[in-house]
């Protein structure tokens, strides 16, 4: 057990280090919170979504989940790149609020341990969280460099790709299209050294609202604490999605062989 001034962390050592400078970097009011206690669990095991029901603290955060066809009980903040900062988890509507098309596109490093899944898991909470549901998607093609596919969320039309490359920044642009506006959100990754951006477009032109310089660690913790955050709503209807369509798509290769 890890004890800041006022807040108790619990978890493996691992994430925990995480989380060092990111207590060190939240706000006195924050800190003064004595009775939060935050357990952080390792998403990368298949085996969070079980030790969440098993958990009893205030509340949960769990750090880069994979997706699984198991549905999570209870509630939790989960801190994946994208959808966990402060642009991830507040896209701003569009000012004729309907949204007609949205593209995401993201981009892995050869080193990125995600699997194309989660990392569009992970894309598509953030549009969820905009948007709502449902998200269908009826074609997705695969291969290890690459991910494209195609389907709805909402009354929206749905685009998403992704690559794998050496020159790959871990970056992720989401661009909600209506019938006179865009929004524009570009999300980077763990560690970068340039904070999310989100640009309104209009036919007055483009304009970028102010950064927010926090990462998916801090603002993740600061959520926890509050113990009023559940994510697992938008990740389920993310996650089911995805793994859907992976489902249909693996269904008619077997068939073709």
């Amino acid at each position: 057990m890890t004890e800041h001034t006022g807040v108790k962390l619990s978890g493996e050592p691992q994430l925990l280090a995480r989380y060092r400078s990111a207590l060190a970097a939240l706000p006195v009011t924050f800190r003064e919170n004595a009775s939060a206690t935050v357990l952080a669990l390792d998403g990368t095991d298949p085996e969070w979504v079980t030790r969440i029901a098993e958990a009893d603290p205030v509340a949960v955060i769990v750090v880069d989940p994979v997706a699984t066809r198991s549905t999570p009980g209870g509630a939790a903040v989960l801190d994946m790149a994208w959808s966990g900062g402060p642009v991830g988890r507040n896209v701003p509507q569009a000012s004729d609020k309907t949204v007609g098309l949205v593209t995401v596109a993201f981009e892995l490093g050869q080193e990125d341990p995600r699997r194309f899944k989660d990392a569009a898991v992970d894309a598509l909470t953030v549009v969820v969280r905009a948007l709502g549901g449902p998200v269908k998607f009826d074609r997705w093609r695969e291969t290890s460099h690459v991910v494209v596919a195609s389907g709805q969320v909402g009354e929206a039309t749905l685009r998403l790709s992704g690559l794998r490359s050496k020159a790959g920044r871990g970056t992720a642009r989401i661009v909600l299209r209506a019938s006179a506006t865009a929004i524009e959100v570009t999300l980077p990754g763990r560690g970068a050294a340039w904070p999310a951006s989100v640009c309104l477009v209009d036919m007055d032109g483009a304009r970028m609202l102010p950064s927010e310089y926090s990462d998916a660690h801090r603002t993740s913790l600061a959520v926890a604490a509050g113990a009023t955050a559940n994510d697992l709503p938008s990740f389920r209807e993310a996650t089911e999605a995805v793994l859907a369509a992976q489902g249909a798509r693996d269904a008619g290769l077997e068939g073709m062989r």
